[in-house]
């Protein structure tokens, strides 16, 4: 296709929230039910058909972990359709839509060509956490604790394979030991914090006794706080977009760009009027923010 003509269309026989391409595969992501929150259903066809290959459904059940899941991700590789909430989140296998983990994982973490990291919730406010390889193996479990385990996202990191939080601080993935040994900077997070490797900054986003809401960056190679406090807010890493030197964010009508290294904002603009929640998606050399009401393409500077 070279001139945006429409080569083919095809209707869904049911609600779609995702859909991507692997290998020439049409892989879509849907949900039945009246409120659409009965079963997830995932598929992989072709342009004929959307479920030529595989069609699964999956039932959704309650993780007991705290938070909204009113943000959606999906992804999909050569071994891994990742989709989910944050609250619920789904790892099947592209080549048949197998389950790779027991249903009722939370918090997880994706990083393609090492494995999964997730928690589990009890009704006692505690959490465990899973760490599996792509194959879905259990490596190892860390021991409940109601301090804090922010999970990790991953982009542009020249560490592979990425650390993970388990016990609330910051761990190898290979042999699950400390990475910043005894020193733990994290503590003062809360549960519901998030955390994202870019590079060699941990940039770490929650609430703390002393500064509210905030952002930091910690150093990876020994936990270094670099910057940061309330005087720096970013909403959740769902948001987030990076260029490996700066932190993209939009939220609450503004995109700001953000300096990983000294946590100074670059530049700011402000797009719509009432938006107070934004998807950030790489396009091209820039930008597109998504919201309820409108589509703002922006370029990179």
């Amino acid at each position: 296709m070279t001139t945006g003509t429409v080569e083919s269309r095809i209707t869904p026989s049911l609600f779609v929230s995702a859909i991507g391409v692997v290998d020439g595969n049409i892989v879509t992501v849907g949900s039945s039910g009246i409120d659409r929150s009965t079963s997830l259903i995932i598929s992989s066809g072709t342009a004929e058909s959307l479920t030529a290959n595989w069609t699964r459904s999956y039932q959704r059940v309650e993780t007991g972990c705290p938070g909204s899941g009113d943000s959606t991700y999906f992804t999909a590789d050569r071994s891994v359709i990742a989709t989910g909430n944050g609250m619920l989140d789904f790892y099947v296998r592209t080549i048949d839509g197998e389950p790779l983990v027991d249903g009722g994982l939370s918090y997880t973490t994706y990083q393609p060509g090492v494995g999964i990291v997730g928690t589990r919730c009890s009704s006692t406010n505690s959490s465990e956490v899973f760490v599996y390889d792509v194959s879905g193996k259990l490596l190892r479990r860390h021991a409940p604790t109601a301090s804090s385990s922010p999970k990790l996202g991953i982009a542009d990191t020249a560490v592979s394979p990425a650390p993970y939080f388990g016990e609330g601080t910051l761990r190898s993935f290979p042999d699950g030991t400390p990475v910043w040994g005894a020193v733990n900077p994290l503590d003062d997070y809360g549960l519901s914090a998030s955390a994202q490797l870019i590079g060699d900054t941990v940039v770490v986003s929650g609430s703390t006794p002393t500064e509210g809401y905030s952002t930091a960056g910690f150093s990876l190679s020994d936990g270094t706080k670099l910057w940061g406090g309330d005087s720096v807010q970013i909403i959740g890493q769902n948001t987030w977009l990076t260029d490996g030197t700066r932190l993209f964010s939009g939220s609450s009508g503004t995109l700001a760009a953000l300096d990983l290294h000294t946590g100074e904002q670059a530049w700011s603009l402000t797009y719509g009027a009432d938006n107070n929640t934004a998807t950030l998606y790489r396009v091209g050399d820039g930008m597109l923010i998504v919201t309820d009401t409108e589509l703002t393409y922006v370029a990179e500077t």
